[in-house]
């Protein structure tokens, strides 16, 4: 399936709108200063695992790359822009996964802990009526 027809087809199945991606848009201003954070408690998670540590450091610089692509992947939940173009980048990030054997079950407690991590920043950072719209903006996001 064209990657920008799968996004299309997720957005109705969750009930993405337009103004969940206005919120997170506006929710970037917060949340991308934590990107690094956020990064660093990832790869931490992932590499005690012995199996996902060595494929992290299995290349000089690796590891060190990746936290600039996680930076860049967190920025982009909050840019309000969820067109083909940012399915297709989630699409080459799921094919590189798959090609190293990072699968679901490595991939999905990582992303509990980005989605924790997050939410509690959110908790902390934002007013008490803000802070639902913006976890159900991020949580339908990520769904």
């Amino acid at each position: 399936m064209d990657p920008g027809e799968l996004l299309d087809l997720l957005k109705r199945r969750t009930g993405f709108t337009e103004a969940h991606a206005a919120l997170l848009r506006e929710l970037g201003e917060v949340m991308v200063p934590i990107a690094h954070e956020v990064a660093l408690a990832f790869y931490d998670y992932l590499g005690r695992d012995p199996e996902l540590g060595a494929i992290l450091h299995a290349e000089p610089g690796r590891v060190e790359r990746l936290y600039r692509t996680f930076a860049r992947w967190y920025g982009e939940l909050f840019s309000g822009v969820y067109d083909r173009a940012y399915a297709e980048r989630r699409r080459r990030i799921g094919l590189v996964h798959a090609r190293l054997g990072i699968g679901p079950r490595a991939m999905i407690p990582a992303m509990g802990l980005v989605q924790e991590l997050s939410l509690e920043h959110m908790r902390m950072a934002l007013r008490g009526h803000e802070v639902y719209s913006a976890v159900e903006a991020f949580d339908t996001l990520l769904c």
